[in-house]
């Protein structure tokens, strides 16, 4: 959750994955799925250059910075 002792080390999660991300992703597709305590709200949660994931349908407008770090 956002606020726990956890959510403290968020940035360090983020900062790791991404350098993964950046690492690996010339010589594969990478896919993220999970739940990441992310509430992006109606923002875009993929990238505009892959065609293959549908629309998402959203729930609420609702925004945490997990959300914002995704």
């Amino acid at each position: 959750p956002e606020r726990s002792s956890r959510g403290n080390i968020a940035q360090d999660f983020y900062d790791s994955l991404l350098s993964q991300i950046f690492l690996y992703s010339n010589d594969v597709p990478i896919f993220l799925c999970g739940d990441f305590n992310g509430r992006v709200g109606s923002i875009q949660d993929f990238d505009d250059m892959m065609d293959l994931v549908p629309e998402r349908k959203w729930v609420d407008d609702t925004r945490n910075a997990f959300g914002d770090h995704l």
